[in-house]
């Protein structure tokens, strides 16, 4: 077989990153995998891998969202460990250890839109990886955000300043590495998705099949291994917790579709989506013509804000902490 290769699903929040996961996980020679984390929380090794590996394995094993949701297995996951030179070599043996004995797997798809603020270093460290950069429609976007209260609070500025700085980190590795990345326009490829998933197989060297349009097909299965591993790791699941999950998989328990479309004609008032517009539409076009060196609009408290943020996010998850 062919060195396995590892790609990724990047872009903020809310931008179909999941829905784009469900597809690819169709493909039997496919693996997807939850935001476990396990390549973040351990990047600090990196540069002295070799002498540092058993502390590695540790955190990858004592990680409760691997364990529970990708479950691994830990004797096959040690030894090849073991055998492991190379952060990426590691991070496959993570990856393999989760296999069922049948499974014959080419590719593995990481998705975690907060790998869109690790770029250079997930470039760098897996040199045949390619990343699908999924790009949504700002005002949509700032509103399924603001709905799920994923950015801590619902100021629509502060919520399109996040969206311009996670695109333009992306974009800024997309212009260095144009061979490497493929932006997939949500908005287009909900209304054509054949089309967009055709051009993200051969963009990935999988073969397209009719199957990957239907994987809500399998939602039944997705939702009852997520509850159990949910429950593994949490113990009950709090009732608005499990509410939530199902309301922002809600699109994902259907054909893909255009429901979600301009939502923001609808839901956002004048004054929101000025606000919005005024600091990301002329970034998202230049995006959509394939301009990626576009400076987007700022202000410098919100991006003060959006700064701060970011950089508690990124310490949390250097600590270990849940986020």
């Amino acid at each position: 077989m062919s060195k396995q290769k590892i790609h990724f699903i990047v872009g903020i929040w809310r931008s179909g990153t999941t829905l784009m996961k469900e597809v690819l996980g169709m493909k039997p020679e496919v693996k997807v995998f939850p935001e476990h984390m396990i390549a973040l929380n351990n990047l600090k090794w990196t540069n002295r891998f070799t002498e540092s590996k058993s502390t590695m394995l540790n955190n990858v094993l004592n990680n409760p969202d691997f364990v529970h949701f990708a479950e691994p297995n830990s004797d096959k996951l040690k030894e090849d460990f073991a055998r492991a030179e190379r952060f990426e070599e590691g991070i496959l043996a993570c990856y393999n250890s989760c296999l069922k004995e049948a499974e014959t797997i080419e590719l593995f798809i990481d998705k975690n839109p907060i790998y869109s603020y690790y770029l250079p270093e997930l470039l760098e460290l897996f040199p045949d990886s390619k990343i699908v950069w999924m790009l949504r429609e700002p005002k949509d976007n700032c509103i399924s955000r603001a709905k799920y209260n994923i950015q801590s609070f619902k100021n629509y500025g502060y919520l399109a300043h996040w969206w311009n700085e996670t695109n333009r980190q992306i974009a800024k590795q997309a212009l260095a590495h144009p061979d490497r990345f493929l932006l997939v326009h949500y908005d287009a490829m909900v209304q054509k998705p054949k089309e967009w998933v055709e051009k993200i197989c051969s963009f990935l060297e999988i073969q397209f099949t009719d199957d990957m349009l239907a994987f809500e097909k399998k939602k039944d299965e997705r939702i009852q291994q997520f509850v159990k591993s949910a429950k593994a790791r949490d113990g009950e699941l709090k009732e608005d917790y499990a509410k939530q999950k199902a309301a922002m998989w809600e699109n994902l328990q259907k054909p893909i579709n255009a429901s979600k479309v301009k939502q923001w004609e609808k839901e956002l008032n004048q004054k929101q989506i000025e606000t919005v517009d005024y600091y990301t539409k002329d970034f998202y076009e230049a995006l959509l013509k394939g301009d990626y060196s576009f400076s987007p609009k700022t202000n410098l408290l919100q991006q003060s804000l959006m700064k701060a943020s970011l950089y508690k996010l990124k310490q949390d998850i250097k600590h270990l902490k849940k986020v």
